[in-house]
């Protein structure tokens, strides 16, 4: 599969799971999950609070471009999505809000603020005010309790790069809150969870594809190795064969 290809794919299968959630939760609004509820049937969710969005259609078309203060924009991390499907892991869910109204979700996993920390540090950027919550090595690292205090620390992180107009203005810092090119709308929390599972299994199938591409390639480099062995063989015998005429100097 190309890379053209695998995205065609990957957004007909976000499409289509949209398309599922919303006709299944037509005319129903659904209460969030508290911490301690398995309502979802797969997950466990945490949100402080529901978000509801404007009916403007354009309204990120008036984003707000650089440079931007702690006044112009908050990003409060606002929840968390444990998905359960194959590799367990969890999405943080940031509200990005600008001054002049305009609001969108981001999501990310916790090796997402690392790398942004590690792309920081690379570009010799003043950032000593961030750090991360450290990692648990040891116990539940799907706890509602550990998973709270981990937003915690990470909304310092997002805080500290907020008070510093140089970091908000950095081409990593953008992108990663999505500043300059907002994702689009997802209405509820069924979409957003409809959303990660059809990327979440495309990622899936896009490594088995990749695995099995790597063993097809490790038995061909097998298979050469052997012609080669087989022709030096042919090829030392030849040399030692009185019948060819050609003798061992």
């Amino acid at each position: 599969m190309s890379t053209s290809e695998s995205g065609v794919g990957c957004i007909s299968e976000v499409t289509l799971a949209i398309s599922k959630a919303r006709s299944s939760q037509s005319g129903i609004v659904r209460v969030l999950d508290s911490p301690d509820s398995d309502g979802s049937g797969h997950s466990n969710s945490f949100t402080v609070q529901r978000f509801n969005y404007p009916d403007n259609d354009n309204a990120n078309s008036d984003i707000l471009h650089p440079p931007l203060t702690s006044d112009d924009v908050r990003i409060p991390i606002v929840g968390y999505e444990v998905m359960e499907e194959r590799a367990r892991f969890t999405v943080y869910k940031l509200r990005v809000e600008l001054k002049n109204g305009d609001c969108w979700f981001v999501f990310r996993r916790y090796t997402d603020f690392v790398r942004l920390l590690s792309q920081l540090r690379r570009q010799k950027i003043p950032i000593s005010q961030l750090s991360l919550p450290r990692k648990k090595w040891l116990g539940d690292n799907f706890a509602p309790s550990f998973l709270e205090e981990r937003i915690r620390g990470l909304q310092a992180f997002v805080n500290g790069i907020l008070s510093s107009p140089l970091l908000i203005g950095t081409a990593c810092v953008r992108e990663f809150f999505c500043l300059d090119e907002p994702p689009a709308l997802s209405d509820t929390a069924e979409e957003s969870r409809a959303i990660f599972e059809a990327l979440e299994d495309t990622i899936y199938h896009l490594r088995q594809q990749l695995r099995e591409r790597d063993a097809a390639l490790a038995a061909e480099t097998a298979l050469c190795n052997e012609f080669r062995r087989k022709l030096h063989q042919i090829l030392s015998e030849r040399q030692t064969c009185p019948k060819c005429g050609v003798s061992q100097q």
